[in-house]
């Protein structure tokens, strides 16, 4: 083996020791996410796009498109003047 040989060997063998520390000094990247949070987040984006929670209805009055959730039905012969 030649000095150019043992100098890669050498630095090979000293990578080595350092990535094993690195290793062990930190935890793996990145960390599988848990079943039970990936489970729990579907359910909250399944019922925040159902078709109940994004159903809009638009105001006779003032023709402004709102949340059906937000919109209150009041009857004709409620509204006076009409």
């Amino acid at each position: 083996m030649n000095r150019d040989d043992k100098k890669r060997t050498q630095r090979t063998l000293g990578n080595s020791d350092i990535q094993q520390e690195n290793n062990s000094i930190r935890p793996p990247w990145p960390e599988p996410i848990p079943r039970d949070l990936k489970e729990t987040r579907l359910q909250q984006f399944l019922e925040q796009m159902s078709m109940s929670v994004l159903a809009e209805a638009t105001c006779a009055v003032c023709n402004i498109r709102t949340p059906t959730k937000d919109s209150k039905k009041i009857p004709i012969s409620k509204i006076p003047n009409i």
